[in-house]
């Protein structure tokens, strides 16, 4: 009988509930599945048959300490799904990079690099943006994003020079179309599974729950789920990763044309709870990453 860990962290060790559907579809099977926080030191990985991340929503706050968890457990021999090299290039929001330079349409992004700062105002002028947002390139859940009014870049130089001294940082222009919803396309496999839209409360730019935003389920267009899997297909070209288990593929409209946000193949919300009939979806793609890992 196979054993599963799914990740979660020590702050909120529980599954969530969408992970809950997908350990409930894995036990069906003869699958245990067990909540293992990366960050509880007394966990023994090398009981698991594989270790997949799902809710590790605090590695961001210490990345070198997931970094070294990563390295230890990968030293162990641990099976990790999605793949060790996928992980590390989806850390930092950077791999949005190689992305829009293998043609992805990105959401438009001036990258401060870690330890400089530019001048802020200037920076924007010469852009032409209004409202901006400072984003750390090592984030998740919008945690340590700024927002900056039209005309007020200058009053922030000192925020972006604390941020750049943490690391890489992303300057956006603040996009009326997240009023119109956030679209995650979500794959298994491979293979589309469903989809959601995701938006802000009012008077907000956020889409996250914890900041009053809300989701609903979503059916894309076929061209628009062709062009999240082509996305999805460069990921694997770029990070050398030829088999990504679970992924969500985030953007918005804009000018009539799906633009990337984050590609996430790290610990992305699922949303499985909008399509639970997916669920089966979700454990029968763990299981084959297993199966193939201990048949090689």
């Amino acid at each position: 009988m196979p054993h599963l860990a799914f990740v979660t962290y020590t702050p909120n060790p529980a599954l969530q509930a969408s992970d809950q559907l997908i350990a409930d579809a894995l036990a069906e099977l003869g699958t245990t599945v067990t909540a293992a926080p990366w960050d509880d030191h007394s966990i023994d990985w090398t009981t698991f048959d594989s270790v997949i991340i799902r809710s590790a929503w605090n590695y961001f706050d210490k990345p070198a300490e997931f970094i070294a968890w990563l390295d230890r457990i990968e030293a162990l021999g641990v099976h990790l799904i999605n793949p060790y090299p996928l992980i590390r290039w989806n850390m930092v929001k950077t791999y949005l990079q190689p992305l829009e330079q293998a043609g992805v349409r990105v959401v438009p992004t001036e990258w401060v690099a870690a330890g400089t700062a530019p001048d802020l105002a200037t920076l924007v002028k010469q852009r032409g943006w209004g409202d901006i947002l400072l984003k750390p390139a090592t984030s998740g859940g919008a945690k340590g994003i700024l927002k900056v009014a039209a005309g007020k870049a200058h009053d922030h130089q000192s925020d972006l020079e604390d941020l750049a001294q943490a690391g890489a940082v992303m300057v956006q222009p603040m996009l009326r179309e997240i009023r119109d919803g956030e679209i995650s396309v979500l794959f298994a496999g491979g293979e589309f599974t469903h989809a959601v839209r995701k938006f802000p409360a009012e008077n907000d730019i956020f889409v996250q729950r914890a900041h009053g935003g809300h989701e609903m389920a979503y059916h894309p267009p076929y061209a628009l789920i062709d062009e999240a899997a082509a996305i999805l297909d460069t990921a694997r070209k770029l990070s050398g990763v030829h088999h990504i288990t679970y992924a969500r593929v985030d953007g918005l409209i804009i000018d009539d044309k799906f633009t990337l946000m984050e590609l996430e193949v790290l610990e992305p919300a699922l949303f499985v709870n909008h399509a639970p009939q997916v669920a089966d979806r979700y454990a029968a793609a763990f299981l084959r990453a297993t199966e193939a890992r201990q048949t090689t």
